[in-house]
């Protein structure tokens, strides 16, 4: 609910693991898959991954395909026919590269009862293998050097179209990695699979085989993005030596000159010279273009830590946390497919308790819809206060071109340049997400929440941003009548806040969903339709974002002062606003283990948990903006949140690709346990906060909308230039109303 809140949980996950730890024993051969969803054991899949495990633990999988019975067989092409035939030779007379190549090729491990699908084999050692001189085959024929191909080919039950997919994306099939000479291609190892599983497992078949190139070529989009990013670099470096050669260092001189006048003469005169200069550059747009782009500025307003009158100060210890709960979420729920244990994990998940703050880490999304709602009516409702009226388009167009520009650049870096991050036995060839080329423009429309498909998603994360986009679209039909109507305006915000409990509930319903991704009631785990259907619709979102509207329109109408209510009215408000978070992170803990919800009381509380958060939420805001935290305020408060708050838009944007980039990058699999899974987070998140402060910041809206900005500072003309210049040189103060200027 509130920094402290979160911190002592997240010490207690890490610092007591034996006493937040289940000491239950592992899931027996017969518990497999009860971990995915109550209902995973009832139907078939759980005999599909026992059977697959059984029939496969005594395959050596190089000498079954690579059998020339096998060979005789398929339709395999002549020349990695040859090849293998060659491999087959040279190991009978234990030639090294052969037998590497037969080690290199995975075979049944330990623990695959735990989940362990991911059978990989040695990557590194089969692409290094490369024979020394032309060998010959059993008939005396010579071939060129044969190197390693590493490939890798998922199996599973006969009569499948694909092998399916249980809760939180685990795969029931298996994934096989196999070493074979570089002329065979995917095709070629998966008839030669599909062969050789006929006779013993005729229930078992190969559906897909990919094999690793080792040279990827660099296509014209590749170099088109990775020259788009050297131009932003090279404005990088522009920017800032400009900044520092033509503006900082004779401001520099300029004012240690003004000091030692100062000095031989108190009543010198202004320093009209530099004054003019210094303005002169910051008056060309050009110029606070290319400034945009500086460090030496951006560095500086992002250590700044001073905050104008009226700012809501806990809203930067609310960001940092929560961009840190969904990354600790994310270390688990994107990591879970690259375990050795995913299915101890989730039971491990499940039955401790401490781990249901894990769980919920989705909801750091929806406080951020709290904050989005609040600010978004607390400053418009103070500008219209000031002006009368509002620039409605100026409104929606300074909106998407805050947001837009670091996300399409993230976009187009990982959709393009991603396959060429890393290679590893599970990178995929055609990159981490292939199809954000072909739907790249329903993330740049903020629609990627509504259009999509199984296999057809692009940065699945930033459903986020396309929720919090809609809501900003819709957001004046909520707030303008609470500034005009007042009660109406409430009444109105209250009828929609209805609309989507119920539509949320009927959903839930009709779809069956659980109350979790890991399952919790009576129907059969609908993992795919929990996040279709209802985590990433607006409609089933909203609720936490009305809640910040409404507490926003509260905070203007107490016009940003302290307004201290009863000690004991405080107290209840702390103490409601406690159990509603806790009941909410801590609520799932029966329903998870045993003690399932029925399909309606799971609607019920899909309907109202998320919304339940919010005015926890919203009260810990309110109590600290209007002088009613105490200690809580004075913690969430402190001025070193600033700069960390201010990182964690771009921050959200690329942990993700750090943590896929990390996982998939590995020759072997991670066996969870927390220290594990504590050190990977602690390292995710200081590189992602690192990666975020080196991508420029886009103070160029300022520009477009506001103004001859940089960062902070406003131009307006050379005359207040001059009068700053002298008030410092005095040590008067002064108001100049119509800028701030960077220190």
């Amino acid at each position: 609910m509130s920094c402290p809140f979160h911190m002592i949980l997240l010490i207690i996950l890490f610092v007591h693991p034996r006493s937040v730890i289940s000491d239950a024993p592992l899931p027996a051969l017969g518990d497999m898959g009860m971990s995915l969803g109550e209902d995973a054991a009832k139907d078939t899949r759980t005999e599909i991954v026992h059977s697959l495990i059984y029939d496969l633990q005594n395959i050596n999988f190089a000498t079954k395909i690579f059998h020339q019975k096998v060979r005789m067989a398929t339709n395999v092409s002549f020349q990695c026919d040859k090849d293998i035939d060659v491999l087959m030779q040279s190991a009978a007379k234990k030639e090294a590269w052969a037998l590497g190549m037969l080690d290199a090729t995975a075979k049944p491990p330990t623990g695959a009862l735990l989940g362990k699908t991911h059978w990989l084999g040695s990557f590194d050692e089969c692409i290094s293998i490369v024979t020394g001189a032309d060998v010959e085959d059993s008939e005396g024929v010579g071939s060129p050097h044969i190197h390693g191909r590493y490939c890798t080919s998922t199996v599973g039950p006969r009569n499948k179209s694909k092998p399916e997919r249980s809760a939180l994306q685990l795969p029931v099939g298996l994934s096989i990695g196999i070493c074979v000479p570089d002329s065979c291609t995917g095709s070629d190892v998966n008839d030669l699979l599909l062969h050789a599983l006929i006779s013993s497992q005729p229930d078992i078949v190969p559906y897909n085989t990919t094999c690793q190139t080792n040279d990827i070529e660099f296509g014209m989009d590749a170099i088109a993005v990775t020259a788009a990013l050297a131009l932003i670099v090279s404005v990088v470096m522009a920017g800032t030596m400009y900044d520092i050669v033509i503006i900082q260092v004779p401001r520099y001189f300029s004012e240690l000159k003004m000091d030692k006048l100062g000095e031989a003469d108190p009543s010198a005169g202004k320093l009209t010279g530099f004054a003019f200069h210094y303005s002169y550059h910051y008056q060309r747009i050009g110029s606070n273009i290319l400034l945009c782009f500086s460090v030496f500025t951006n560095v500086k307003a992002l250590i700044n830590t001073d905050q104008e009158h009226g700012t809501l100060t806990s809203i930067n210890c609310l960001r940092v946390v929560c961009i840190g709960w969904i990354m600790w979420f994310h270390t688990f729920t994107l990591g879970i497919v690259f375990l050795e244990n995913p299915i101890d994990a989730v039971r491990e998940i499940k039955e401790t308790w401490a781990h249901h703050y894990t769980l919920h880490g989705y909801l750091g999304a929806h406080t951020f819809f709290v904050i989005s709602g609040l600010l978004v009516s607390y400053h418009t409702l103070r500008k219209m206060n000031e002006n009368g009226n509002t620039n409605w388009l100026k409104f929606y167009l300074h909106r998407f071109w805050r947001l837009t520009p670091p996300y399409m650049l993230t976009l187009m870096t990982y959709a393009v340049l991603s396959k060429y991050f890393a290679d590893g036995p599970l990178w995929p060839h055609d990159g981490i997400d292939p199809e954000c080329k072909n739907v790249w423009w329903t993330n740049l429309l903020y629609v990627n929440n509504f259009i999509f498909s199984d296999d057809k998603w692009c940065m699945g994360w930033t459903w986020y941003l396309a929720n919090d986009m809609q809501f900003y679209i819709i957001s004046p039909l909520l707030f303008v009548p609470l500034y005009y109507f007042g009660i109406a305006g409430i009444i109105s915000c209250v009828s929609l806040l209805l609309v989507s409990l119920v539509t949320t509930g009927i959903l839930s319903s009709y779809f069956k969903l659980p109350p979790s991704i890991l399952g919790g009631t009576e129907e059969p785990l609908n993992a795919y339709g929990y996040i279709t259907e209802y985590y990433i619709r607006p409609y089933c979102n909203i609720g936490p974002y009305i809640i910040g509207i409404v507490t926003g329109y509260l905070l203007y109408k107490v016009g940003g002062e302290e307004k201290k209510i009863r000690w004991y009215w405080n107290m209840a408000g702390w103490m409601l606003a406690a159990a509603a978070a806790l009941s909410v992170v801590f609520g799932l803990e029966g329903a998870l283990n045993g003690d399932l919800m029925s399909n309606h009381v799971s609607a019920f509380y899909n309907a109202f948990h998320t919304t339940l958060w919010g005015l926890a939420v919203s009260w810990v805001i309110y109590a600290c903006a209007t002088g009613n935290g105490g200690l809580v305020n004075m913690m969430m408060s402190w001025r070193g949140w600033v700069p960390l708050s201010r990182l964690t838009y771009c921050t959200f944007l690329v942990h993700p690709i750090l943590m896929y980039t990390y996982f998939l990058q590995r020759r072997t699999l991670i066996y969870m346990n927390m220290p594990e899974m504590t050190f990977l987070f602690i390292a995710f998140i200081t590189l992602a906060f690192h990666v975020s402060q080196e991508i420029p910041d886009m103070n160029a809206s300022h520009i477009v909308f506001a103004g001859l900005t940089v960062g902070n500072a406003w131009i307006n003309d050379s005359r207040n230039e001059v009068d700053r210049v002298d008030c410092e040189h005095r040590q008067k103060q002064c108001r100049l109303p119509r800028y701030q200027w960077p220190r």
